[in-house]
């Protein structure tokens, strides 16, 4: 790292933990810099859990995401966001890996996918998603092209489901698919907590190039109600050594020709 950039980020955190709330109109006027690399530094210093990026800006890090008291959507995904977090952003990193310029990435909605989509931050991508909480965070980067799927608006989700949207996906070549939920049975599938997110998984799960079903290891010894994704249709998956069983697993899903990525391996 350059000498200019380390002395423009001290300045940033300096600035940040004066005024706590910031905006990039904020900062490029306190820098005398353009608005993408004042968004640039930003990210380097999020990953390095300097600062968090919140909505319209940024704040001091405290230690989760957002502050639900401040943050415009649903409490229960900011309670959510904090969980586990530190195993979320492993499998962030190992998912946004996988992305290249120019693709069309689908983005579910979910805490997890939330991280993915800010190492994404960067790409010069088009990205589909139902994410309320993911628009939000993307809208500011010019680099992104944004199609906002739409739907009945779920709080606890920060995001849409709906038939409107699965309708518009049978028109979108979707390079890449990544796609969350709330448990998964080694030996049936990926399980939800409503039926309405039935639909739109299996659609991007069958529709994309490649699609992952990303989880952390509390995600299998959970249970929900509705099968989302059968067994028979997973293609990929990335989750983390902490999952229980971690050998059980693998060897089940190797006899299914499911490829599994252990993001901390």
């Amino acid at each position: 790292m350059s000498t200019a950039a380390k002395t423009r980020h001290r300045k940033c955190l300096e600035y940040i933990e004066n005024h706590k709330y910031t905006t990039i109109a904020d900062l490029v006027d306190f820098l005398k810099v353009s608005p993408i690399t004042v968004r640039r530094d930003l990210t380097v210093l999020d990953q390095q859990n300097l600062v968090t990026r919140v909505y319209g800006g940024v704040v001091p890090y405290e230690g989760h995401p957002t502050d639900p008291s401040s943050y415009p959507q649903g409490e229960e995904i900011v309670v959510r966001l904090n969980a586990n977090m530190e195993e979320k952003k492993l499998l962030a990193q190992r998912a946004a890996g996988l992305v290249k310029d120019g693709q069309v990435v689908y983005i579910d909605a979910g805490s997890t996918c939330y991280y993915i989509a800010r190492l994404l931050s960067e790409k010069k991508i088009m990205v589909v998603t139902n994410s309320l909480i993911v628009v939000n965070f993307l809208k500011t980067f010019p680099n992104i092209r944004l199609l906002i799927l739409s739907g009945e608006y779920f709080q606890n989700l920060d995001g849409f489901i709906g038939t409107v949207e699965n309708s518009l996906l049978q028109n979108i070549a979707l390079d890449i698919a990544f796609i969350g939920t709330a448990y998964f049975d080694a030996a049936k599938g990926c399980f939800n907590g409503t039926f309405s997110e039935t639909e739109i998984k299996n659609t991007v799960n069958s529709l994309a190039r490649e699609s992952y079903i990303v989880f952390d290891s509390t995600k299998t010894t959970r249970s929900s109600p509705y099968l989302s994704i059968p067994i028979e249709r997973v293609k990929n998956i990335i989750t983390t050594s902490r999952i229980n069983d971690k050998a059980n697993f693998a060897s089940l899903l190797e006899k299914k020709n499911i490829n599994v990525l252990f993001a901390d391996a």
